[in-house]
């Protein structure tokens, strides 16, 4: 029985798992914190667009009652800051939700040249069915699991790294930090826990960097949720634990 058990752990420790959590991807210029500092009251934020990465942005739900609201904050309506939005072909951008269960099951949410404070409330109903601003969109989910995407309409990047080519970041988080932030012509108010900024890079990221200036939104009342390798290496950590106390045990 005593052999059994090591062999079963051995095979559980040794298998593979998936690769659960993104790495931090270097941020090549200094437009993004050009935008954070933007809307930060004193002009000086203390995000930190490398360091202050938030790893495990897959899957998210939403986490308050009424629904979620995002808010736009660089969309490409900026030249004096960046025009990197529009792409060569002359295509925009266009940024949503989808359904964690079916990737090509979507809700667009905001699109390229939408102004600094445009904003979206995104509801998802007990039967999964999305409201945007109080309307129903016609889609439903599964259930309130969704990630993020943008999309020039031909090439999509996801917010689950693992969807995309080369299992390549097109996406970073940034959590809240009690900064007092002023967005559009909205009063100022304080970038809270629950509240999130999305930076995007659409090109390709596949050597672990690059501007994540392409879409800047704040999102708010929003949770990440564990991934199923996560899950996974939780597991395998209850395993080790059992077994080392069956060991204790037995000796």
């Amino acid at each position: 029985m005593r052999k059994t058990l090591i062999a079963v752990a051995a095979s559980l420790m040794v298998a593979p798992v998936a690769p659960t959590f993104a790495m931090k991807i270097i941020v090549t210029n200094q437009v993004l914190p050009e935008i954070l500092n933007s809307i930060t009251q004193d002009g000086d934020s203390n995000i930190d667009v490398n360091e202050d990465q938030f790893l495990n942005g897959d899957d998210w739900q939403v986490s308050a009652a009424g629904g979620s609201i995002g808010t736009a904050i660089d969309t490409g309506v900026a030249p004096e800051r960046r025009v990197g939005s529009l792409l060569a072909n002359g295509a925009g951008l266009t940024f949503g939700i989808y359904d964690r269960a079916n990737a090509a099951n979507r809700v667009p949410l905001f699109a390229s040249g939408d102004p600094e404070g445009a904003q979206y409330v995104m509801q998802i109903l007990l039967d999964g069915s999305v409201r945007v601003d109080f309307e129903n969109t016609g889609v439903t989910f599964r259930r309130n699991l969704f990630g993020f995407y943008l999309t020039d309409g031909e090439t999509t990047r996801f917010s689950d790294w693992h969807l995309n080519p080369e299992m390549s970041v097109h996406s970073i988080f940034f959590a809240g930090n009690g900064e007092v932030l002023q967005i559009g012509d909205f009063a100022p108010g304080r970038f809270s826990p629950g509240e999130w900024i999305m930076a995007w890079e659409f090109s390709d990221t596949s050597g672990g960097s690059g501007d994540f200036d392409d879409f800047v939104l704040l999102v708010e009342s929003v949770n990440p949720v564990p991934t199923p390798g996560t899950l996974a290496l939780f597991g395998l950590g209850l395993v080790g634990v059992a077994f080392a106390m069956r060991r204790r045990r037995v000796v």
